[in-house]
């Protein structure tokens, strides 16, 4: 359905898993907050779904995918609440990975106009 893209929980939750598959694997630490985090926002909201959602719609161009979502994101104090869980996820295996430090500066640099 072409509305859920535009809700920001779902565009979070997409965003979320993008940012847990940026190192080419969902860690297990990664799939727990995930899935609390979907209990939070979204019950229905699939993670696996989601993933086959993102490669059907943007193929292997994560850039976009990842712009498509957070530019879905508008409410300032939403997009805190995001960027704070953002980095939780990020050091869920215990390692800060460049690409995931691209990834969070880019949301930055996006909400920040």
């Amino acid at each position: 359905m072409l509305l859920e893209y535009f809700m920001p929980e779902k565009s979070a939750l997409h965003l979320f898993v993008l940012l847990a598959i940026i190192d080419s694997e969902i860690h297990q630490r990664e799939r727990l907050m995930l899935n609390q985090v979907v209990e939070e926002l979204d019950p229905s909201f699939d993670i696996d779904d989601s993933l086959d959602k993102i490669n059907n719609r943007f193929r292997d161009d994560f850039d976009t995918a990842s712009e498509f979502y957070m530019k879905n994101i508008t409410n300032k104090d939403f997009q805190k609440k995001v960027i704070e869980f953002m980095k939780e996820l990020a050091m869920a295996d215990k390692k800060l990975h460049d690409r995931e430090i691209a990834f969070l500066e880019k949301c930055n640099k996006i909400w920040s106009k």
